[in-house]
């Protein structure tokens, strides 16, 4: 079972569902996850990472042991980054859908984003539960 907190916005009917925990499309698509959840400023903190990382890695071609450590350095500072961007990526989406209006309505453990919207719509059907 995994954690979901739902989210609500009084001129959205359908309520956001957001997984507690790692994100693994956050993690392997990287800034198009950000881009389709309206996270504008993270989608360009996260493109200009990729930008970064893929001019490094293409126009440093390691010639002595000094610029190998470097390009191993780096390398790993660019896995860290992708690793803490699957680890927060729903933390920070949380925190932006708070900044835009919404609120916290409640946390439900369930299988999957729908059965926990299910549940959740079921323990409320007005969707005015108290956070939890």
């Amino acid at each position: 079972m995994k954690t979901f907190r739902i989210y609500s916005h009084p001129k959205q009917p359908v309520p956001i569902v957001v997984k507690v925990g790692w994100s693994w499309p956050a993690f392997i698509f990287g800034p198009l996850w950000f881009l389709l959840n309206k996270m504008w400023l993270t989608a360009a903190v996260v493109v200009g990472l990729v930008v970064g990382e893929r001019l490094f890695f293409q126009y440093l071609k390691p010639s002595s042991p000094g610029e190998s450590l470097l390009f191993l350095g780096m390398l790993l500072l660019a896995l860290v980054a992708w690793f803490l961007i699957g680890q927060f990526a729903n933390f920070l989406l949380c925190s932006d859908l708070e900044s835009r209006g919404y609120v916290l309505r409640g946390t439900v453990s369930a299988k999957s984003s729908r059965m926990a919207r299910e549940e959740f719509e079921k323990m409320s059907p007005s969707g005015e539960a108290p956070a939890t």
